[in-house]
């Protein structure tokens, strides 16, 4: 799963020279720009062969996460309504007191 979850991150980001594949295809199709990459990732029991990234012209974020197993078969994470660089309120965050170690242990 961690191959997963960096790939994940990567796809994100946009990172594609972190992702572990072969870039098989790329193609700007209408509002978004396509990138096809093969992969032999094991999830599971399940083979993923390939990745179908599609980011948004605009501003170059992921829109949609295709993961294309052995078999055809296919995972499809569509992401929507993104808000970029939105400021996060202080009070969201909440630091713990630090208790000092007294004591000979």
């Amino acid at each position: 799963m961690e191959d997963l979850s960096e790939t994940l991150l990567a796809c994100v980001k946009g990172d594609l020279n972190a992702i572990e594949g072969e870039l098989s295809s790329s193609k700007a199709q209408g509002a978004s720009l396509v990138f096809n990459i093969a992969t032999d990732m094991k999830v599971g029991r399940n083979s993923i062969t390939g990745l179908e990234l599609t980011y948004s012209k605009k501003d170059l974020t992921l829109t949609s996460l295709k993961m294309i197993e052995k078999d055809g078969s296919f995972t499809l994470y569509q992401l929507g309504d993104k808000t970029l660089n939105k400021s996060i309120d202080a009070k969201t965050y909440k630091h713990a007191k630090v208790r000092k170690k007294t004591g000979n242990k």
